[in-house]
């Protein structure tokens, strides 16, 4: 059944889609290791030896290869550690592949998967058709991270008829590691085609679909895992990933939503749905997210509330950027980095500015100034304020200051040679506007420059 209650849409979550908001993910990192390896249902086909095939079993040849396993039977039964010891005074190069499978599966069992493997390729080695050790070295490969080996001993399992829901699974996260997504795809359809009710091979499928773009099925499978297990973070994410690389954020958006009412909220989370508010112009709603990061994610919620009030300020949301710096202040940005108080008060000059409020906005531009005084952008906006209330000298002085750092210099000099001209002394303004030429030739400095000397050679 659908999860009726994480779908109710608002008013605003009904707006058009926001296209290209975030390009589609053409690829992501995938699990190295899975749960299923620690379910009783894994026990069972691993460690109990479920799917044998006696065809395909090395045979117990003699009588004294008989009783030897018996006893290794019994002492596994009651003392599994004295058994490893007794199996590695037993096990040589001649030795029965059966017995290099059983201290292989104690050693797994005990943690020890490099010995494991080397033990499960020695009964390959043995017994080339084993599929029991086949399939065996191919998962505890596949634990070591050797994906790659891991593909071959599975597939040689495959070959063998060891086609079993946890062989095919395994399989596809092996292929999933190795980037070889329609591999991996097909061994995932493969095995829920036997297990269909082991989520990780619904997620695996979910992620082998995801860099071939095909974000339809990936929606519609989480759909159903969401339904099955609402309270997973991860199905939720992967769904709303998915509506982002199909071009429909809003739908992203209320997953991410969902997982604000279920207190499973993370940095990402409110990064991604604070962007989406912020595409869809909604910025109200984007504040909201931003305030709500400084409670959730102590850590970086104040850095990202910041990031928050200078990118709602840069597209002129007044209202929505006083909401996030009043939040700020009264949470004590006192608690900022350097670059994060810099970045709060530029955000502040923004909405002084646009209110009107220039003076003010002066202040807080000399506060930043005293913070870094390499600041160029601030410098020119000072030089800005002062000749605009006539104070020539101070915003020739702020104009020298900022010629000086070698990114500014060019506006820098052009703003000085402005003032110079609003002072009539023409004759200075040529060299400044010639210099901003040579860094960064433009055609409004060019005409400027024209007009400047034109002015002088008639006297004016």
């Amino acid at each position: 059944m659908r999860f009726h209650c994480a779908r109710a849409r608002s008013a605003a979550l009904t707006l058009a889609l926001l296209a290209g908001l975030i390009g589609p993910c053409r690829s992501q990192p995938a699990p190295i290791m899975t749960p299923y390896l620690g379910s009783d249902e894994f026990k069972r086909h691993f460690l109990a030896g479920e799917g044998t095939r006696a065809e395909l079993e090395p045979r117990l040849a003699t009588a004294e290869e008989k009783q030897r396993m018996r006893e290794i039977s019994d002492l596994i039964a009651t003392n599994p550690r004295q058994a490893v010891g007794a199996l590695e005074e037993y096990v040589r190069d001649g030795t029965n592949a059966l017995f290099d499978l059983t201290l292989g599966n104690l050693y797994f069992q005990g943690g020890d998967i490099d010995r494991a493997a080397a033990r499960f390729f020695q009964a390959t080695k043995k017994s080339p058709n084993f599929l029991r050790a086949h399939k065996n070295l191919g998962i505890a490969l596949f634990q070591k991270g050797r994906n790659a080996e891991a593909i071959k001993s599975l597939t040689r399992a495959v070959e063998l008829g060891g086609a079993d829901g946890t062989v095919l699974g395994i399989l596809g996260l092996a292929y999933l590691n190795a980037e070889r997504w329609l591999s991996a795809e097909s061994a995932y359809r493969s095995a829920l085609l036997l297990q269909p009710d082991v989520p990780d091979w619904k997620l695996g499928l979910a992620r082998a679909l995801f860099p071939q773009q095909k974000f339809g099925e990936v929606a519609a499978l989480m759909e159903e895992m969401i339904a099955e297990a609402p309270d997973q973070t991860e199905y939720w994410m992967l769904q709303a990933r998915a509506f982002i690389g199909s071009n429909q954020p809003m739908k992203a958006a209320e997953n991410f939503e969902m997982l604000i009412r279920l207190n499973k909220v993370t940095p990402e989370v409110l990064g991604l749905l604070s962007d989406i508010y912020v595409g869809e112009k909604l910025y109200g709603l984007a504040a909201r997210v931003y305030v709500l990061g400084i409670d959730v994610a102590p850590e970086n919620g104040l850095s990202m509330a910041v990031r928050g009030a200078e990118t709602l300020a840069g597209r002129g949301a007044l209202s929505a950027t006083k909401e996030v710096v009043a939040t700020l202040r009264a949470a004590g940005s006192d608690g900022l980095v350097a670059e994060d108080r810099m970045r709060l008060l530029k955000a502040e000059v923004r909405v002084t500015v646009a209110e009107g409020k220039d003076d003010g906005a002066a202040q807080t531009l000399h506060q930043i100034v005293e913070m870094n005084p390499l600041d160029g952008e601030a410098l020119l906006s000072l030089a800005r304020y002062h000749r605009s209330k006539g104070e020539l000298d101070e915003a020739i002085f702020m104009c020298e200051r900022a010629e000086g750092i070698p990114a500014f210099e060019a506006d820098a000099r052009v703003r000085h040679a402005q003032v110079l001209v609003d002072q009539g002394k023409l004759e200075g303004a040529v060299p400044l506007l010639k210099r901003a030429q040579e860094i960064m030739p433009r055609s409004d400095v060019g005409q400027l420059l024209v007009e400047v000397e034109r002015a002088i050679r008639s006297g004016s």
